[in-house]
């Protein structure tokens, strides 16, 4: 219970969804990604989801989503 509660005090400020960029032949972007990412850390945005609401992961590969998961975990 004590980890929920601290998990829950971190989520506090703008909460800011990424959404997924495609290139012009509809592939996943992960750079285009990688650079939003690194500027929202850059305006200290503490709170930033990869998430399937607000995203294309309904356009995603199972595959796709974990590499984006992977790749934008590592910033």
């Amino acid at each position: 219970m004590k980890r929920a509660i601290r998990v829950v005090e971190q989520l506090k400020g703008p909460v800011v969804p990424v959404n997924t960029c495609f290139g012009d032949d509809d592939s996943l972007n992960v750079g285009a990604m990688r650079r939003y990412v690194n500027w929202l850390c850059e305006q200290n945005i503490p709170v930033i989801l990869l998430t399937y609401g607000s995203s294309e992961f309904c356009s995603l590969t199972d595959e796709e989503i974990w590499q984006l998961t992977a790749e934008l975990a590592e910033l």
